[in-house]
This record gives C-alpha cells, structure tokens and sequence, in this order.
C-alpha cells in the first residue's frame, strides 16, 4: 500500500508542475475573411499576446510577405497581397511572443476563394465598350459591391462567435479539471491496488 500511495504521490505531483507549464504556451490561429487574413494570439482566454511579432511567409518558398505586431487584444488583421490573390499558395503565420514564446498556424490555398483572384483583375478599356454592355458591367459592378457589404455585415456578425471559439481552444485546466485529473490517478491505482490484492488472496487459498 506504501508504493501505491508514493505512486499516487508522484500522479499529483506531475500534474502540478505540468499545469504552469501549458499555462504559458502561446496559441496561434488565423482564418480567412473575404480578401484579408484574420489572425488570434494568446497565451490563455483571458491573456492575449499583445504587441507579438506576426510574420507571413509564403509556405512554398519561405519568402517573407508581409509583418506586423498584434494589437491589444492579441489580434492581427492583414490583407492577402494580391500575387497571393492572383496565384493562392499556403500561407505560414509565425508567431514570436517573446522568451521563447513561439507558434505557427498554415493557410491552405484551398481556404483562399478563387473569387478574391478576380477582384484584383484589370478591368476592360471603357473606350471599347457600347452602351448595353456598359450598362451589364454597371449592374454587375453593382452586384460585386452589395456582396462586399454582405460579407462584412456577416464578418462583423460572426466575428465575436469566432473569437469565442478561438479563445476556447486556449482555455487553461481550471480546478474542477485538476480534480478530475486527481481523481482519475488514484482511481487507476485504487484499481491497480484491488486486482493485487485479490490475486494475492486467490493464491493463498
């Protein structure tokens, strides 16, 4: 019994010391909002990244795109440089919060819209264009423009939602998780501990 409670001991113990340790991890998540690149970093729900370094590499050719620091709110919003736009290759976020503190977070071309490609497109000489057709384009034009505000009234809607589930993604082991996780070691062991003990019975019969 004195070995399963030094073991039950040593459960408690690796617990204790692994708790600060995830507490001070840095979490990088990013996603894609119509043309521009949201990014989320924090060290836990209630403690941001703030002023972080953010660095956007071309993940193909390891070229450096764009940099910039995250507000206070460990947040980081950038515009898709156009070439990306035009030919969409995976995108790596680096994130250097100091001390050590790093993370990474890949965008898949796959999450960058082939519609974004033709917002950046030239348009037509306005020369060669008779009046029907230039009528079309003004409708057309007009169309592009109402989606734009769809999907930054939705953006705007969803972002609270999204940055909810980010920040729970980055939630620390409160105490009733520290109990639990208490409580699962010593049930292993009590486990452990009964199966010796009715095996040591059933051999003295």
């Amino acid at each position: 019994m004195s070995q399963f409670l030094r073991l039950a001991f040593l459960g408690c113990l690796l617990i204790g010391v692994s708790t600060p340790v995830q507490a001070h991890r840095v979490h990088l998540f990013a996603l894609v909002e119509g043309t521009e690149i949201v990014a989320d970093c924090r060290f836990s729900k209630s403690k941001p990244a703030q002023e972080s370094r953010l660095q956007v590499f071309n993940a193909k050719d390891g070229s450096l795109l764009l940099e910039g620091k995250t507000d206070r709110q460990g947040g980081f919003r950038f515009p898709i440089p156009q070439q990306v736009l035009q030919n969409p290759v995976d995108l790596r976020l680096e994130l250097d919060a100091g001390e050590g503190h790093q993370a990474r977070w890949v965008i898949a071309a796959s999450e960058i819209s082939p519609q974004s490609a033709a917002s950046v497109a030239q348009t037509p000489d306005s020369q060669h264009i008779v009046q029907p057709e230039k009528k079309n384009n003004q409708m057309l034009l007009t169309e592009q423009r109402l989606q734009e505000i769809i999907d930054r009234s939705l953006s705007a809607r969803l972002a609270p939602i999204q940055a909810m589930l980010m920040a729970q993604q980055t939630d620390e082991p409160g105490f009733v998780e520290i109990i639990g996780g208490i409580g699962w070691i010593f049930g292993l062991f009590g486990l452990v501990a009964f199966m010796k003990s009715r095996k040591n019975k059933q051999e003295k019969r």
